[in-house]
């Protein structure tokens, strides 16, 4: 069997067991947030259900420069849809292309080694703003943005930092 058919099947597998799990309470989505990563203190933890359970909050170095993480827990229904959707499916695509004059304002997205896995790194030249999306314990999908001017590299850090401490 080709190796991507192998990785979509394991995906799918994934996917089922994902579906069978219980989501977490709003409690337990709450916890998952450090109080303070890379020194930066966290801002008060907003809850969501719109795509499964999603905790969210800003780890600010000034007002108007904070990297962002929302988490989502892939259980259940809803947030299985959101690995399908937001993890899998990129991940088994190709990275962008090059820029070009055409598309220099475009997104552009390519898959990075991340804590002994596959992660999605992208780049939105408009905003200069580089963010990075990963899966925790198979669980939790995270999404990682730095404030505009922040390379790749210092993302790369702080996700690094808080994926030890999730």
């Amino acid at each position: 069997m080709p190796a991507t058919a192998a990785s979509f099947d394991a995906g799918i597998d994934k996917l089922d067991k994902l579906k069978n799990l219980t989501p977490l309470t709003d409690e337990e989505m709450k916890k998952l947030l450090p109080e303070q990563v890379e020194g930066l203190k966290r801002s008060a933890v907003e809850l969501s259900n719109v795509v499964g359970k999603i905790a969210s909050a800003k780890y600010e170095k000034q007002p108007d420069a904070a990297f962002v993480v929302n988490i989502t827990d892939c259980a259940g229904e809803m947030g299985a849809g959101k690995y399908m959707m937001a993890y899998m499916a990129p991940v088994a695509t190709e990275d962008s292309p090059p820029a070009t004059a055409e598309t220099a304002n475009l997104t552009t997205q390519k898959k990075v080694d991340f804590a002994g896995q596959q992660a999605i790194s992208r780049h939105d030249p408009v905003n200069n703003v580089y963010s990075l999306v990963f899966m925790h314990k198979d669980r939790l999908f995270v999404d990682v943005s730095g404030p505009a001017g922040t390379s790749l590299a210092d993302v790369l850090a702080f996700a690094t930092k808080l994926d030890s401490s999730l």
